[in-house]
Order: structure tokens, then sequence, then C-alpha cells
């Protein structure tokens, strides 16, 4: 809190991705998903993304964007291989948070060494899928 007693916010924008009823019984396109969250990565576009167990309000993952303003994150969000190919409907929510604790992030196999603002980009990373009820 500040000595005015008013508490700073940064705006984020979480994108909840719903599975849509009766999408093409084709596979979503979970490969040009994974290197499109890899490119928002790249771009300091998303902060944390992720698979949601369970699902919360019928979105079964989520990313939280870190953009200028709406526009930008549903510019993003469009762009997702899974939103494009129909497969997932996104919603886009403006979120303030008060504050953010690198250090409370737990670090797993995957993010051992990385440091803020650092990126991965190996092959390793790309063979991830998203589960079948992703």
């Amino acid at each position: 809190m500040t000595q005015t007693g008013v508490i700073p916010t940064v705006s984020y924008f979480l994108v909840l991705l719903r599975p849509v009823p009766d999408a093409s019984a084709t596979e979503p396109p979970w490969q040009e998903h994974v290197h499109f969250i890899d490119e928002m990565v790249s771009h300091g576009a998303v902060l944390l993304g992720g698979d949601l167990d369970p699902p919360v309000a019928g979105a079964r993952a989520a990313y939280l964007l870190h953009t200028s303003t709406r526009a930008e994150a549903e510019a993003w969000t469009g762009r997702d291989p899974l939103v494009r190919q129909g497969s997932y409907a996104p919603e886009v929510i403006e979120w303030s948070l008060v504050g953010i604790a690198l250090n409370a992030i737990h670090p797993g196999p995957e993010t051992a060494g990385m440091t803020a603002g650092s990126t991965d980009t190996s092959t390793e990373r790309t063979d991830r899928r998203c589960p079948s009820q992703c």
C-alpha cells in the first residue's frame, strides 16, 4: 500500500478456454497451440497458463496475458490455434493484480534454472500435449 492508501495494481487479462460443444471431430491442434504459447512467451505477452483440473465454469485451460489493452489481449487470443480451429471458445477477463511474488513460483522439472524473463524454446518443450480432456 502506498502512503496515499491506494494499492497499486497492474492490469492483466485472464483467458479462459472452454471446449466448444459439437466442435469438429478432428483432433484439436495441440502442437500448434504449444508453438503459439512459445511465441507469446518470446514476446513477453503471457505470464503463465495451463490446464484447470477440475474445470472452472466450463473452462478446461487458461492463460494470463500481460498486454497494454483488452484489444491486444483479444488479438493474441484470436491467434490461438485452438480458438481459430473452433475447438475452444475464449473468454477474456481483465484482472487487476496487486502484486506478483516471482520467488513464490515453485520451479518444476521444466522450469528449474529459469529466471524471470527467460524463455525456453528447446524442442523438448514442443513434445508436450494437452491431455484429451483439455
